[in-house]
Formats: C-alpha cells, structure tokens, sequence
C-alpha cells in the first residue's frame, strides 16, 4: 500500500539512482543525475521480507516521458543503519532536508521510540540515523506511536 507521505518532484536528493556515480544535473529534485526529476512515496505498510509493516521509500525516477522505473529503500538497504522490523513504518514521512537531501521517520523504531534517517550522496551509502537514544531524548511516559498497526 502506497500511502501516508508523498513528496512531490521537488525534492533535491541524490538517492541511489541506475548508477551510484551518476553526476548531479543541477536540477532540484534529480536523484539520479538524469536530468529529470524524480518522486519519492512512503510506503508505510509495506512488507519487507516477510516482515509485517516494516516500510519502505519508492523511488520513481522521471523520465523524457514522464515517471519510468523505481527504486525501494528499507532499512534492509545496503548503507541503510538498522534493519527492517515489524511495526517500523519506516517512510511514514519523507521530506526534503536542507536542500540536499532527504528525512525518513520510522514511527514505529525500538518499539514505538521512533527514528529517523537522513539519506544524502550518491548511494544509500551516506545515510545516517537518529532517534531518542541517540540524542539523550527521555521516552518514559511518552506515547507508543509503535503500536498504532498490529
């Protein structure tokens, strides 16, 4: 199921693309360095594996006739820290990051804690994460967005 965030061609990361040393264009939101640019969805529920709501990002890359072929991001992901667990959501918001990059929550990380990732570069390779752990942030008390979906 495609849902919860879409963030439209506007965005201006260089996620992994048909190749990791594709040059950037210039052109905001050409993940590729094609020339075109390119859409990224949250996929919320999506299963990886055999892992229930895990989550996943799509990457659709544009074209010279509009929107072609895709690319998944899961925690799974080669340069992606962590790994894909039940309840995740993982892409539950994908948002532009200082202009250069891309922001993915996972609501449902460590257990409903939450986290979010920072993709940028060329390839997945980059990517860095953060959540109340490892920020100092205390989570006694605070709600369990984790348990939202079984």
């Amino acid at each position: 199921m495609l849902a919860t965030a879409l963030t439209t061609g506007l965005l201006t990361a260089a996620l992994p693309g048909t190749t990791a040393s594709a040059a950037p264009s210039g052109l905001s939101g050409d993940f590729n360095g094609d020339g075109y640019r390119d859409v990224a969805v949250g996929a919320v529920s999506a299963k990886v594996g055999t892992v229930s709501n895990a989550g996943a990002v799509v990457v659709l890359y544009g074209s010279s006739s509009g929107v072609s072929a895709a690319r998944t991001i899961t925690q799974n992901t080669p340069g992606i820290p962590g790994s894909s667990e039940k309840g995740d959501r993982f892409g539950a918001r994908v948002t532009l990051a200082r202009g250069t990059g891309l922001t993915v929550s996972a609501p449902g990380e460590n257990s409903g804690d939450g986290a979010g990732w920072s993709l940028r570069g060329a390839t997945a390779s980059g990517a860095t994460s953060f959540g109340p752990s490892a920020t100092g942030v205390p989570t006694t008390g605070a709600p369990n967005y984790g348990s939202v979906l079984p």
